[in-house]
């Protein structure tokens, strides 16, 4: 490992990755139940639904999203190390930023989907996304600090 390993050499590899998968679908778990209101209700139905319908579904898209996520969050990981402090203080207060890094990857996987339909609803869901990515942001941080620390 290099004096300055990334996030990717620290947390996206064995045997920190598959505690890192865990946290996430656990934090997945977390914002899903959190949602109110009518959307929250619709968030909630089509996870219970995919969760009971394709099982492993969710822990098996965090893994194979991981990797690209953390190529992005590397830009706010090497700026933290300049800095210091709490890594997930760092993050929050820029979880717009943070949450735009994120959905360049879901936004580049539904580009080359060969399902029409899974393109057209990513558009259309894109800014609705943003939030939810945007109110996880908090715990995500929490989460990387954790495995940080125990890396």
């Amino acid at each position: 490992m290099s004096d300055n390993p990334t996030l990717s050499e620290l947390i996206g590899s064995e045997p920190t990755r598959e505690q890192v998968i865990s946290d996430c679908e656990t934090l997945v778990d977390q914002e899903v139940k959190a949602k109110s209101g009518m959307s929250g209700a619709a968030i909630k139905l089509g996870y219970k639904t995919v969760k009971a319908i394709k099982p492993g579904f969710i822990r098996a898209a965090i893994d194979g999203l991981l990797d690209d996520w953390l190529l992005e969050l590397e830009q706010f990981h090497a700026a933290w190390r300049k800095t210091g402090g709490s890594f997930a203080e760092f993050v929050t207060v820029r979880s717009d930023e943070v949450a735009e890094a994120m959905l360049v990857v879901t936004d580049r996987r539904a580009e080359v989907s060969d399902v029409k339909t899974a393109r057209k609803r990513s558009k259309k869901m894109r800014s609705s996304a943003k939030g939810n990515v945007v109110a996880a942001v908090p715990g995500l941080g929490a989460l990387i600090e954790r495995r940080l620390g125990a890396a």
